[in-house]
């Protein structure tokens, strides 16, 4: 059972995106057969973006299984020394280890994340004849523990860095990202107590307007959650190697 302070992210979102001056997708379009509409317009500044809630650790025991013959493999060619039990990291293993595992890793969230916003947004941006739109992925991690936040934004990076043959971005129609959570509170050394986090990332070059966007809806979202709640506001926005020290509780 959920625990009274838990939000149902999509209605919760839903919710805040009107009263922040955005409108939901559903309202404007109707529904046809095999189109995939995003979520939200904000007609100011031109953004079209789509939420991804990851309600399920994307690494099945499939992925696992998979996940043991690579580091076992690591270890036959002697790449790794583990001894009993041990929880391996992204950062701490070679370099030759991190590019397998990332390539393994990426492929779920590339899958059912990255590549269904794309199209998500492309279509929506079709549809409402917003050819100049901006489009944003927006990702509340709900159930994923298994990489922490900065490991999401490198496999996201990698995928968004993605060029087809004529030098274009395979993910041509996502502009931004936005990292955040709800519900999975992460911790921190500096920090008091569990906290939520957001954090935002451009894939073509800054823009400020849609950067000072971003940034005014961190912090109305982060209200929004906290009236919800009816609880005092807990974030943090901690930057470069102080992000990387985050961990999802």
């Amino acid at each position: 059972m959920n625990s009274p302070s838990h939000l149902p992210v999509e209605q919760t979102f839903n919710e805040f995106v009107e009263k922040f001056g955005g409108e939901l997708v559903e309202k404007l379009l109707p529904q046809r057969a095999g189109e995939k509409r995003a979520d939200y317009l904000f007609r100011t500044p031109g953004i079209i973006a789509e939420l991804k809630c990851l309600e399920h650790d994307l690494f099945t025991p499939d992925y696992r299984t998979k996940f043991l013959a690579l580091a076992n493999s690591w270890q036959a060619r002697g790449l790794i020394r583990v001894y009993g039990t041990v929880q391996l990291n992204l950062r701490d293993v070679p370099k030759q280890c991190q590019a397998e595992w990332l390539r393994m890793t990426e492929q779920p969230i590339n899958r059912n994340i990255v590549s269904r916003a794309n199209r998500q947004i492309r279509e929506t941006k079709g549809s409402l004849l917003l050819p100049d739109a901006a489009g944003i992925l927006l990702i509340s991690n709900e159930a994923n523990r298994s990489l922490t936040p900065a490991d999401i934004f490198i496999l996201l990076s990698r995928i968004l860095g993605r060029k087809k043959d004529d030098g274009t971005p395979v993910c041509s129609s996502i502009h931004w990202i936005v990292l955040f959570s709800t519900n999975v509170a992460v911790s921190h050394a500096r920090g008091p107590r569990p906290m939520t986090f957001w954090r935002a990332a451009y894939r073509t070059g800054p823009d400020s307007t849609i950067g000072k966007f971003l940034a005014d809806m961190q912090i109305a979202w982060n209200a929004h959650c906290a009236e919800k709640r009816g609880l005092p506001l807990k974030e943090v926005d901690l930057r470069g190697a102080d992000f990387e020290e985050i961990r999802f509780v």
